[in-house]
């Protein structure tokens, strides 16, 4: 596991998402920042890079047209075509 994936597996751990919650980027990424206060930022590089390592969905959030939130959402594989011995 990189860096990156060390900070945030335990991160994600408490705030539920390998239970299939969906977890508020911002609250992730404020977190994190707690933790590496000179770490990945802004926050759409945090969204992407966290997306990417975890293979996580990004779910936003709109109210009258404008996004005020971005959800983490992680569904666990259950088609063998998704099989990577590598992840």
């Amino acid at each position: 596991m990189s860096g990156i994936e060390t900070v945030m597996k335990p991160i994600l751990e408490e705030m539920g998402l390998f239970k299939e919650k969906e977890v508020s980027v911002k609250g992730a990424f404020e977190k994190y920042l707690k933790v590496c206060p000179h770490g990945i930022g802004p926050l759409g590089v945090f969204k992407g890079i966290i997306a990417y390592k975890f293979n996580l969905t990004v779910k936003e959030v709109r109210v009258d047209g404008k996004a005020v939130d971005l959800f983490f959402v992680y569904k666990q594989k259950d088609n063998l075509l998704d099989y990577d011995p590598r992840l």
